[in-house]
């Protein structure tokens, strides 16, 4: 029952900073129950982010189901993406009905906790990338490219059409997929390949994407 208590306090307390949205709370669901609790390993939490990452829904909601059903099974499966969730709503409540009621002044001060709220989530996002990479980097050179070109290609579909927006420049194909174009592709790389990563394959992987998009 104790580390029951212990895995919802952990959830609740992951929720209290999930304005960052779901990929800003991989790095802090992964220290709390990988490394803190031990609910999972390090191998088991990559695949629930994975199963997540490419299914329907909130990624943060569907990671806390998987290492809840790993640990405590169908009570976990349930509790843990009501407590990860229950902080947000709390706060998105409070925060609505301030807004209603104050003034300008402070809606500037609030602007400048978003900026430092975004600045503290672009840090944890960097730190996992760089895990990720020093993780990468004991498997060899082969698997370390293979990252980069991975972390590359999600950077250019994610701001891509940001960078068009801001510069007036015309984006290229890549930038314009959509949500439906993104999981095709992904779910054409996982079963084309295999997890075989060859040349040939990557390059008809590539051609595929193109024309997806």
């Amino acid at each position: 029952m104790r580390e029951y208590l212990r895995f919802l306090m952990g959830m609740a307390k992951v929720g209290c900073i999930g304005f960052g949205g779901g990929t800003a709370l991989v790095p802090v669901l992964e220290e709390e129950f990988v490394h803190r609790q031990k609910l999972e390993t390090k191998k088991e939490f990559d695949e629930d982010v994975i199963i997540a990452g490419i299914t329907p829904g909130a990624l943060p909601v569907e990671v806390a189901a998987s290492i809840g059903k790993h640990a405590f099974g169908v009570k976990g499966m349930l509790s843990g993406p009501v407590m990860i969730s229950l902080p947000g709503i709390v706060l998105a409540i409070a925060l609505f009905t301030v807004f209603s009621v104050v003034n300008d002044a402070v809606l500037g001060f609030v602007n400048v906790v978003s900026v430092a709220a975004t600045a503290f989530i672009i840090f944890l996002l960097a730190h996992y990338i760089v895990k990720v990479f020093e993780d990468c980097k004991k498997g060899g050179r082969g698997r370390l490219l293979k990252a980069s070109l991975v972390v590359i290609a999600v950077c250019t579909m994610v701001c891509g059409d940001n960078v068009g927006k801001l510069t007036g420049m015309d984006v290229t194909l890549l930038f314009r997929a959509s949500t439906i174009h993104v999981l095709l592709i992904a779910f054409f790389f996982v079963f084309f390949t295999g997890g075989v990563y060859t040349a040939p394959k990557l390059m008809i992987s590539f051609v595929v994407s193109l024309l997806f998009c």
